[in-house]
Order: structure tokens, then C-alpha cells, then sequence
């Protein structure tokens, strides 16, 4: 069995289901590799988040940039936590090693993703776009996992590394339990105008003097490759969002895994944050 992580980053333009090729696993839990001890069934004592994606005052871009109006006047969020995990004894959600944010905008047929952070050390098996739909949560990785229908069938997620290779699976039906089940990669979306971006560079702090690697990325992501119901974003569209950063602090070691809206019931919708449209 292999492991389960995430963070984002790109360099090009990618379309998300140019391949004709259909590929299928009996659980996604079959690439997970740390202890499952985080799926439990109380997730009472969690606080799920709340975040309103603005309407993009700018057009934008998908290159990873992030300099359009649009991201000047978006909200910010970050404070991404580890999977509670109640074996260990945890009371409250940890945060996470190394800083990542995320913002989320919209326009009418679409929204955008945009993730921000910084990582001492990036690692993936996974370098070329030749390589899409594979289990990049093997390596850094971000990721989106949406319900926007909320009727916990059919969630969309989606995996960018940062070299720009990207992952989109369809979770058919999540379990009570939390687990996905079955899930399908490229299942529904080919040709629907997915895009990502990324830029990444490394920086120097000018307080500590430490070299970091730097990246920021967008992830444009149509209303029709995610809602069965849904066509466009409306005025009263609620929708269920998580996020998701996987991060190779050490070779050799597990790596880190932290959500946007803290969780123990990983994967199952009705833990994710809710997501608005004002």
C-alpha cells in the first residue's frame, strides 16, 4: 500500500480529461499507508469552516501568478490542521509544519482555486504531465474535494503536485464511516475546461536568512464538471468544500496531512467546510 498526501503547485496549463483511458481501484484506502485510527465515528467535538467565495472583479488568468485584482480582493484562509486522531489522545486538531493558504473566487461558470505556501523541501514521484491520474498523494500535493450537490454521491476531487501533474477522481459513494468506497480517475470531466497554473521559485527569509521553496497555483475548476444540478453559481448555492495539502516534510518518512476544515470522518461530505456564494 502506498500513502495518502497532498500539496499543490504548477507551471502550465493543463486540460483535466484529455486521456480516453478509464482507471479504477476498489478504495481509494488502498494507497493509504498510515494508520486509518482516524476514522472514527464522532465528529460532534469538530468545528467545520465556513468560507464565502467572492465574484472575481478582474478577469483571470490560470498561470499560477496570482497577480489580477481578483486575488487583491479575495478572502484568505489558512490554519490548516493534521486529521484528529483520537488514538493519540488529541483534544484538538495540530497545525501544520509549514504555512499554505488557500482562496477560492467565481464567476458565473466557474471557480477558481488558488493555493499560496511554502515547504522546505518539495518531493513527488511524480514529475511530467505524461504521468496525470496517478496517486500523487504520494508526494506533495494539494487538493480539492467538492460536494457541490451535497448529497454525498458523485464528489469531485482534484490533485495538482508542483509539477503541474493533476489527478481528478470521481468518489462514487462515500461511506458513513468516511469511507470513499470505489472511485474512478478522469471519470466525468474530459473536455470541461479544467486548468491549472503554478509558479514556483525559491526565496530567501529575510528575518532567519533560510532558503524556502515558494509557490502559488490556480486550479479552475467549471459549475458543470461538478454539480450534477448545477450549470452556473447562483446567489444561494451552498456547497460542501474541503481542502487538503499533503507534505513531505523528510525523505523517507510519513508524510504530513492537513485539512482546510478540521475532520476525522476524512473524506465524508457532511464533515467538509461549507462553501457560499455572496
Amino acid at each position: 500500500m502506498r500513502r495518502f498526501s497532498a500539496l499543490l503547485l504548477c507551471t502550465l496549463f493543463v486540460t483535466a480529461g484529455c486521456s480516453t483511458i478509464q482507471k479504477t481501484t476498489n478504495t481509494i484506502f488502498d494507497t493509504i499507508t498510515y494508520p486509518l485510527d482516524f476514522i472514527l465515528p464522532n465528529q460532534s467535538n469538530v468545528q467545520k469552516r465556513e468560507y464565502d467565495a467572492l465574484l472575481a472583479r478582474s478577469s483571470i488568468t490560470v498561470d499560477g501568478l496570482l497577480n489580477e485584482q481578483a486575488w487583491l480582493h479575495a478572502f484568505w484562509t489558512r490554519d490548516f490542521t493534521q486529521v484528529v486522531r483520537q488514538s493519540l489522545g488529541e483534544e484538538t486538531p495540530l497545525p501544520g509544519a509549514e504555512p499554505i493558504e488557500v482562496s477560492v473566487v467565481h464567476e458565473k461558470y466557474r471557480i477558481i482555486v488558488a493555493f499560496r505556501g511554502r515547504e522546505k523541501l518539495v518531493s513527488t514521484p511524480y514529475t511530467t504531465t505524461a504521468e496525470e491520474d496517478q496517486p500523487l498523494w504520494e508526494g506533495d500535493s494539494v487538493g480539492v474535494l467538492v460536494d457541490a450537490d451535497r448529497n454525498e454521491t458523485n464528489v469531485r476531487a482534484f490533485y495538482l503536485n508542483p509539477f503541474n501533474v493533476l489527478t481528478d477522481l470521481n468518489l462514487i459513494s462515500v461511506g458513513a464511516d468516511g469511507d470513499p468506497g470505489p472511485w474512478r480517475a478522469n471519470a466525468l470531466w474530459k473536455g470541461q475546461e479544467v486548468r491549472t497554473g503554478v509558479n514556483l521559485k525559491e526565496v530567501t527569509d529575510d528575518e532567519t536568512g533560510e532558503t524556502w521553496s515558494e509557490w502559488t497555483c490556480e486550479i479552475a475548476l467549471p459549475v458543470k464538471a461538478l454539480s450534477v444540478d448545477q450549470t452556473e453559481i447562483t446567489a444561494d448555492s451552498v456547497w460542501h468544500i474541503q481542502f487538503v495539502r499533503t507534505n513531505v516534510l523528510e525523505e523517507g518518512q510519513p508524510a504530513e496531512v492537513t485539512l482546510w476544515s478540521p475532520a476525522r470522518l476524512y473524506f465524508r461530505p457532511s464533515t467538509y467546510g461549507i462553501m457560499r456564494f455572496p
